[in-house]
């Protein structure tokens, strides 16, 4: 890959006249061609001895079915038990303790994120759907999380085992 010494943005080819981005003409400037491991910072000489730095971003992992559909097993019986306490209470108390579902269902979203970002290993996106679904699973007064997080927690028990 082939990086502007100006801007630090990523060339189409070794071969261009033009940076894409900022427009300096490449043909003055040194260029620096290297494969990045992921994550990676790297510095190059811009005109003037000046030293840009940018960092290279990997693209998103693509963890396939299990990674797709999987939630950590952790949050898949946290969900089950949550669900099936605060629906009690709101049957018990016939709907008034339905509020305290809601909040329930807020909290263990923001849970679901956490673990799913940090534990399970999924990208942003990804643990936020998930997170927003377990949210809503929880905050309908109905006992119906199970159908969603024990399939989900079965992947994420095959992603936890895979790993090991």
């Amino acid at each position: 890959m082939a990086f502007c010494s100006d801007c630090g943005k990523q060339l189409p080819s070794t071969a261009a006249a033009f940076c894409g981005h900022c427009g300096s003409q490449v043909g003055r400037m040194a260029l620096t061609t290297v494969e990045p491991p992921s994550g990676a910072a790297y510095r190059m000489a811009a005109p003037g001895g000046a030293v840009a730095a940018t960092t290279i971003n990997p693209p998103p992992t693509k963890g396939g079915f299990v990674q797709t559909f999987g939630l950590d097993i952790r949050v898949a019986i946290l969900t089950v038990i949550v669900d099936t306490l605060v629906f009690s209470g709101t049957i018990i108390s016939l709907g008034t303790l339905y509020f305290f579902e809601i909040g329930a269902g807020l909290v263990l979203g923001f849970v679901t994120y956490k673990i799913q970002k940090n534990w399970y290993g999924d990208d942003h996106h990804a643990a936020l759907i998930k997170a927003l679904v377990i949210g809503l699973v929880t905050a309908i007064p109905a006992p119906i999380s199970g159908l969603f997080t024990v399939p989900g927690g079965a992947l994420g028990l095959i992603h936890m085992l895979r790993r090991k």
